[in-house]
């Protein structure tokens, strides 16, 4: 598959599905994956059986991953990864699903810097049309920021290295980006404070992103839960992936099974707003006209 962001970038992605789903009339549910930095999505096809290998609930619901390399990576347009032009990629890919899936529920997947990218996207003036599509998110191993990921890697303040974090351009500071969401309306604020929230995944022996940064960023969008009007549910989970590494925590039964029950919970929720839909009532939520 395809996507096109205007004249800047042409985008590469595949779609993940499952063979030989009984055909209902539900619409499927929608995983936009946002890949870390290394690779493309036809690495992570194992990973993606797994999300689209079994239903999620009694209806055999459908899922549907769908992972497009933004710019720079695999055959997508070779040019300058930089942080707005891959914010504008993945707006694109969100725009794409909301044309082609109009009724299904999306959960944006965002693993590493694809995490904080996910934050990030959230964060930014989405149209309303794509904000609301938006149902569900999960982190797995995101860092708080690239300043901070530098520091992490280079601890010693003996090193130059260690002195470099806030002169790098693009930032992905996605820890700010939560705390500023708290005090103005956006889709990131929007999935905080609705069930089922969002689910931090972080390994328990990640050898690249401090298990810490997973501890700051839940501690955040709780707080960001907690401030928001009328808050619902029981706000963001963090799960701790005993024994796995950064890029290994989907061959974990923890993992499925964690994921299993969360999309579960977005379809069943997913059903009871089409409910209150056909019977006019409109689920309560922030307005994200305001947005910016």
């Amino acid at each position: 598959m395809t996507v096109q962001n205007g004249t800047s970038a042409n985008l590469s992605g595949i779609i993940v599905s499952r063979l030989g789903v009984a055909k209902t009339s539900l619409p499927p549910l929608v995983v936009m994956y946002l890949q870390g930095n290394a690779g493309n999505p036809l690495h992570r096809i194992p990973k993606f059986r797994l999300l689209a290998g079994k239903s999620i609930d009694n209806s055999e619901r459908e899922v549907q991953v769908i992972a497009v390399a933004p710019r720079s990576y695999w055959k997508s347009t070779n040019t300058s990864p930089s942080e707005s032009g891959l914010l504008s990629d993945y707006t694109a890919v969100l725009d794409w699903i909301s044309t082609a899936y109009p009724n299904s529920p999306v959960v944006l997947y965002g693993h590493s810097i694809g995490g904080s990218i996910a934050v990030k996207l959230l964060a930014s003036s989405l149209p309303d049309a794509l904000a609301s599509r938006v149902r569900g998110l999960v982190l797995e191993n995101a860092f708080t920021s690239i300043p901070a990921m530098v520091r992490a890697v280079y601890p010693s303040k003996w090193l130059p290295y260690y002195y470099l974090g806030p002169f790098v351009f693009d930032k992905w500071d996605a820890l700010s980006a939560l705390r500023q969401c708290a005090s103005r309306p956006c889709a990131l604020r929007n999935v905080i404070r609705c069930p089922p929230s969002i689910l931090i995944i972080h390994s328990e022996n990640d050898e690249l992103v401090p298990v810490e940064m997973g501890r700051e960023i839940v501690q955040a969008a709780s707080l960001v839960h907690q401030r928001s009007s009328s808050p619902l549910g029981t706000g963001p989970r963090h799960v701790l992936i005993p024994g796995a590494l950064h890029d290994d925590a989907f061959t974990k039964r923890q993992w499925r099974d964690e994921i299993r029950s969360y999309m579960a919970e977005v379809a069943s929720i997913d059903l009871y707003r089409q409910f209150l839909q056909r019977n006019t009532i409109t689920f309560e939520q922030d307005k994200p006209s305001s947005l910016g």
